[in-house]
């Protein structure tokens, strides 16, 4: 029998075990959890659940062959969505059949207790589950109820999931924690109102022991989509811990200071401050530090000597610029749902002197200028957040510098808007040009002409 034919049977099995559990008992009114003299009802109960759960180990556990299982698959899938929506519910005062007499035990022990090693499959699979019961939105627990799916998902995921994590997660092991984080939501997940074994961490420890070691045991290069899934997680827990707590600022640094020192720190950041900007940007403002700011002057100073030392020459490295234009259009703002800078106004002080900090002679530049880029574009985004004599000084160096910097289109669009701006650019770009020509027009080997030619063009 082919593993298609096998899933089509376990299917009806879970039809029929589900039907014998929730339909009306003969006998009228059965007390919850009440075994009879001979235990033959509750032993009954016990058997048929025993079957449900075991399709349901099926399902776990049975890797597909080929696109026909998958179809068995998908449609012992949709079954049993549809017979744990079912079970859970049920009204807490439905007591005329079988399910009520093991219904506490078939939620806290049989199906807590269903997976026992993950692999992938299973893992897959129950993310499937977890998926399809949040998609139908109606697994009938109410608050306090400690019966459901909910309940029984939180179990596994303390007891199973979160050590099979050790010592790093792989994709599917995250994939499977996001939904049921979003399943659960964070503050069931953390609720510490039960006794769940091994004992339970809180949101800040989970955040600084867990989620930190993971995100410095990753590559940005390597694991892009891993890293976005932990940031994610991160950045729901933050949200939910509560800015007053005074406990999101101590948990960002913790997760700070173990990336500022790796080598791909950069690209690190790149992949968190994205998450952050396009889908918790109501947090950017809790997490202002230190911490962030001086990492984004570092990377300020280290651009701009990389700048410095390649600029003139063909030793461009165009993807190592992207990434730092990258880094700190997210840090300023200028990504994302809105403009909510996550430096300090000091840091963008302090990147306008590092652009600003070595005199250049006048030049063709191959390679982007960084820091100058970026302040167009905060200029362009926010016309007060830097005065006119100010951005007068950046322009009039990208304009001696030449390139695509002088080119680019945050800096066009300033000039083209601002007519005092564009009056100054002009008179001070004509004043040097007149002074630099009448230095070098009676010095031998100067190539007069040539400046003269791209000053003009310029």
């Amino acid at each position: 029998m082919g593993t298609a034919d096998a899933m089509a049977i376990v299917s009806a099995v879970t039809e029929c075990s589900m039907y014998l559990l929730v339909k009306n008992d003969t006998n009228g009114n059965i007390v919850a959890e009440e075994k009879d003299e001979e235990g033959g009802e509750h032993a009954l109960a016990m058997d048929i659940a025993q079957i449900f759960l075991d399709c349901l180990s099926y399902y776990l556990t049975t890797p597909s062959r080929g696109s026909a299982s998958m179809d068995g698959e998908k449609e012992l899938s949709s079954t049993l969505i549809r017979d744990i929506c079912k079970l859970g519910s049920l009204p807490s005062d439905r007591k005329n059949c079988k399910f009520a007499r093991i219904k506490t035990w078939f939620w806290k022990e049989g199906m807590s207790t269903i997976i026992e090693d993950l692999n992938t499959t299973s893992i897959r699979r129950l993310r499937s589950l977890v998926d399809g019961v949040a998609k139908v939105g109606r697994n009938g627990t109410n608050s306090g109820d400690d019966e459901s799916f909910r309940h029984t998902i939180k179990t596994i995921l303390w007891n199973t999931i979160l050590p099979s994590c050790d010592p790093s997660p792989s994709n599917h092991h995250l994939s499977l924690l996001m939904s049921i984080f979003k399943f659960c939501t964070v503050g069931f997940i953390f609720d510490a109102s039960e006794c769940i074994e091994p004992p339970r961490k809180s949101m800040e420890s989970f955040c600084t022991d867990t989620l930190v070691s993971w995100i410095s045991q990753s590559e940005a290069s390597t694991n892009k989509p891993s890293l976005e899934l932990v940031f994610e997680m991160l950045f729901m827990i933050m949200t939910n811990v509560g800015s007053e707590s005074g406990t999101i600022k101590p948990i960002w640094e913790c997760c700070l200071q173990e990336m500022v020192n790796k080598d791909d720190s950069l690209g690190m950041l790149i992949i968190g401050l994205t998450v952050l900007v396009t889908r918790y940007n109501d947090l950017i403002d809790t997490l202002q530090c230190q911490t962030f700011d001086d990492y984004a002057i570092t990377i300020a100073n280290l651009s701009e000597s990389s700048h410095q030392n390649n600029a003139g020459t063909s030793n461009v490295d165009e993807l190592r610029a992207e990434n730092e234009l990258s880094f700190f259009r997210l840090s300023a703002g200028l990504e994302g749902l809105a403009s909510k800078s996550l430096v300090s106004s000091q840091t963008i002080e302090n990147w306008l002197a590092v652009a600003l900090s070595n005199n250049l002679e006048y030049g063709i530049y191959k390679e982007r200028h960084i820091l100058l880029e970026l302040i167009f574009s905060i200029a362009s985004n926010d016309p007060a957040a830097i005065d006119r004599n100010t951005l007068l000084k950046v322009a009039v160096r990208a304009w001696k510098e030449g390139g695509p910097t002088w080119t680019c289109t945050a800096l066009k669009g300033i000039v083209a808007s601002d007519e005092i701006l564009r009056s100054a650019l002009l008179s001070s770009c004509s004043g040097i040009i007149n002074k630099e020509l009448k230095e070098q027009i009676n010095v031998k080997g100067t190539k007069v002409d040539l400046d003269s030619y791209h000053w003009a063009e310029r």
